[in-house]
């Protein structure tokens, strides 16, 4: 059986390129074990990007079930990049689901959420945010001013 590599042109495709460079049948197949953590933590991220820059919800969501499935642990930057991805494509309350699971929040993590909710024409959820945020401590002011 010979797979066809395809063409990694959308989210969905990318990960379809993953699992091929994976998969037994490739001639050369790579193993999720030779792939450095950091690398499958870029190509998620950049695949994360392109689903902000096309608005597209269900392919981020796509992504997101397969770093699950994957067993990949993401780091912080990951992390806010599923924040954006969520809060940047009309969704509500799946970015706040992600911002609280995430293990360490900090004033990044904070801004991408705010940023997603004043983005979509939700600036009462971003002050609010801010807020919330203020009374919590992460106090830095300076990356806050496009928001504010």
């Amino acid at each position: 059986m010979h797979l066809h590599r395809p063409k990694a042109t959308s989210a969905a495709l990318q990960i379809s390129e993953m699992d091929y460079l994976t998969h037994p049948s490739n001639p050369r197949p790579l193993r999720r074990a030779d792939w450095n953590s950091k690398e499958l933590l870029r190509k998620y991220s950049g695949m994360l990007q392109t689903c902000v820059s096309r608005g597209s919800l269900n392919d981020g969501m796509e992504i997101h079930a397969h770093i699950i499935k994957s067993g990949v642990h993401p780091d912080s930057h990951l992390w806010n990049c599923l924040v954006k991805v969520y809060s940047k494509c009309s969704s509500t309350w799946l970015p706040r689901k992600v911002f609280h699971e995430m293990p360490d929040r900090d004033l990044v993590s904070w801004n991408a959420l705010m940023a997603g909710f004043v983005g979509e024409g939700n600036g009462d959820e971003g002050v609010l945010l801010f807020c919330k945020m203020w009374m919590e401590g992460i106090q830095q002011m300076g990356s806050f001013s496009p928001l504010v």
